[in-house]
């Protein structure tokens, strides 16, 4: 998933560097919109949770509910992986839908990647955006696609 929502350089640089915190939140979507967010993972004594949680309310999904899903709502889980990368804290970020199959859907959309300003400010960073902006796509995977043919 990361691999096509990064330019191939900035993935490259994530892929090798080290971890430094990751915190997870657990969400609830309701068409493309996001409720019921709360923290279930923290690292690093809780000091990006604040950040991950303000993330989280920002995401929008798009095509869920075309994958053939009955429930009006659905799991979904946000990840943001904190990074040292040359002297700089950067936070990556991305989510996923967190029900039966999830792992099958294709994921398009702009991972968000930010970095850490010395007035505690977190600032994103210009990356190229997909055809949806900011909102995330999903779909049944190609394996699906071809039994439907």
């Amino acid at each position: 998933m990361l691999q096509r929502t990064l330019s191939k350089k900035i993935y490259q640089h994530i892929r090798v560097s080290p971890i430094e915190a990751w915190v997870t939140v657990r969400e609830r979507l309701s068409g493309t919109h996001i409720f019921g967010t709360r923290g279930i993972h923290s690292e690093a004594g809780g000091i990006y949770d604040k950040y991950a949680l303000k993330l989280a309310k920002e995401t929008q999904i798009a095509g869920y509910f075309s994958s053939g899903h009955n429930d009006p709502t659905g799991a979904v889980i946000l990840n943001v992986l904190i990074y040292q990368i040359d002297g700089d804290t950067m936070a990556l970020s991305y989510p996923y839908i967190a029900d039966a199959g999830g792992n099958q859907l294709e994921y398009y959309g702009a991972a968000k990647l930010a970095t850490l300003k010395s007035d505690g400010r977190w600032a994103d960073l210009d990356l190229p955006l997909g055809p949806m902006g900011q909102i995330w796509t999903v779909r049944a995977g190609v394996s699906t696609d071809l039994i439907s043919k």
